[in-house]
């Protein structure tokens, strides 16, 4: 039997591993991605995505989400989403080279 699941991600080091188990594992029908800021901007997190759905080789959609908090203020969120921004960016190229 599978589980059918939709993942809300901001695709950094820790969910790329996360949406590639379940890529991989045989009970999980991955049924999309969905983004939302939080570890790297909305656009990054999108992006990230659809270049690991590229790599992994699937057709699993991927749906922006949400740019900015719904009841806090967003505060020093960009400058640590350029650090990890980067850090991803560089992983999914040297990944993308071994292929």
């Amino acid at each position: 039997m599978t589980h059918k699941i939709i993942l809300d991600t901001d695709p950094g080091i820790d969910d790329a591993m996360a949406i590639f188990t379940a890529f991989a594992h045989p009970e999980i029908e991955l049924l999309g991605l969905t983004t939302t800021f939080g570890n790297v901007s909305v656009e990054q997190a999108t992006t990230n995505a659809l270049q690991l759905v590229e790599m992994a080789g699937v057709d699993v959609p991927v749906a922006k989400g949400v740019a900015t908090p719904w009841v806090k203020p967003l505060s020093d969120f960009l400058t640590l989403s350029t650090v990890k921004t980067a850090s991803v960016t560089s992983t999914c190229r040297r990944l993308k080279a071994r292929r």
